[in-house]
C-alpha cells in the first residue's frame, strides 16, 4: 500500500505507513507502520538518514538542503511478503 491520505478510511487490518508525505530540508520526522512487524526500515537515497528504528516506528532526518524525494520502505524479513513503500517529498525552504 502506498501513501494514505489522512482522511482515508482503511480496513482495520490494512498494512500502511503513516507520517508526513511532504517535509522540509533538515526536518526530523517520525513514521509508523500499522498492522505489521518483523521488518526493517530502508531509505532509497542519501537525502535522508534513519536516526533510530524499531518494529513499529522510525525516526528520519532529512539531511539535504535541496528539494527532492526519498522513498521509505518497510521490508519484511521473509521474502514472501511485498515491501511497504511510502513516498516523501522534500520541499524547498
Amino acid at each position: 500500500m502506498q501513501n494514505v491520505p489522512p482522511e482515508a478510511v482503511l480496513p482495520i487490518n490494512a498494512i500502511h505507513i503513516t507520517g508526513p508525505s511532504q517535509v522540509y530540508p533538515y526536518d526530523i520526522i517520525e513514521y509508523q507502520i500499522h498492522n505489521a512487524k518483523d521488518g526493517e526500515w530502508f531509505l532509497s537515497n542519501k537525502r535522508a538518514r534513519i536516526l533510530n528504528a524499531n518494529d513499529e516506528s522510525v525516526k528520519v532526518e532529512i539531511i539535504t538542503g535541496k528539494s527532492g524525494d526519498v522513498t521509505l520502505t518497510y521490508r519484511y524479513k521473509t521474502d514472501d511478503i511485498q515491501d511497504i513503500k511510502y513516498n516523501i517529498e522534500i520541499l524547498s525552504l
